[in-house]
């Protein structure tokens, strides 16, 4: 029973991660969402018998939140606030409509290094590259592949390069969000004016194995460092390294394995 309710904790989680972006800032909604996520205890990593009943019933629930995640979406996107919310590109999931899914067998949190060790490797399907989310939430990208392991580059880790966007009113700004080896990420060279704290950044059509519209995390301070005009972004990840225990890879069809 312990078990069960903490795999309750962590699925009302996964379905907590895109509601701040489904309410207006500072509504009373968002800060109820604000506290549920802040009071989840970190959960215990997964049984070692992932074939167990509990387990497989976790899997099930996980498959059925990602779902009901990308339904709010598509209503979100209808109502048009385009300075909320990055439309998916359906194009690229058409390429590649298998999520390859993995556990996390192990965690580097050190300074020159963010990654988790995944369940799953080639024999599964799995390239370098490739996308990793969980829901709609982009984790990293796919950083080294054995038969029956991978290692996920962090959005933190030093050498996680990753296109983003952020839409503010009728304002744009692309550019490559990197990774700092700390908490945050940074995205530099932006023309000072767009965007401001608590506004929601997403992936963008940089890169062909990462779909633009993945939600990437929150603007925490925006600095003019020199005053130029150009600014230096700060954005804090959407999802804490330390509450991922599942995730899917985002593949090509017919690279999957059984």
């Amino acid at each position: 029973m312990e078990r069960l309710k903490q795999y309750r904790i962590e699925a009302l989680l996964v379905l907590s991660l895109l509601l701040p972006i489904a309410v207006p800032r500072c509504s009373p909604a968002e800060t109820l969402v604000a506290g549920l996520i802040a009071s989840l205890p970190v959960p215990p990593p997964p049984p070692d018998d992932a074939e167990s009943a509990e387990y497989d019933a976790l899997r099930v629930q996980n498959d059925r939140l990602t779902q009901e995640v990308a339904r709010l979406r598509e209503r979100l996107f209808a109502k048009g606030d385009p300075t909320r919310l990055v439309a998916l590109d359906q194009a690229f999931f058409n390429r590649h409509p298998l999520r390859i899914e993995a556990e996390v067998r192990g965690r580097d949190s050190s300074l020159w290094r963010g990654s988790l060790l995944l369940s799953a490797g080639a024999n599964s399907g799995i390239r370098e590259g490739l996308a990793v989310v969980v829901g709609e939430t982009l984790v990293g990208t796919i950083a080294e592949v054995g038969g029956n392991t991978s290692r996920v580059r962090l959005l933190t880790d030093p050498g996680s390069r990753i296109w983003g966007v952020i839409l503010s009113g009728d304002k744009q700004a692309d550019g490559v969000i990197k990774g700092t080896a700390a908490e945050y990420l940074t995205m530099e060279q932006v023309a000072a004016g767009i965007g401001r704290p608590g506004d929601s950044v997403f992936t963008g059509s940089g890169d062909e194995r990462v779909p633009r519209g993945l939600l990437i995390g929150t603007i925490r301070r925006i600095d003019d460092i020199e005053r130029n005009g150009v600014a230096e972004i700060e954005i804090l990840p959407e999802l804490p390294a330390g509450r991922i225990w599942i995730v899917n890879v985002l593949a090509p069809s017919g690279e999957g394995g059984d």
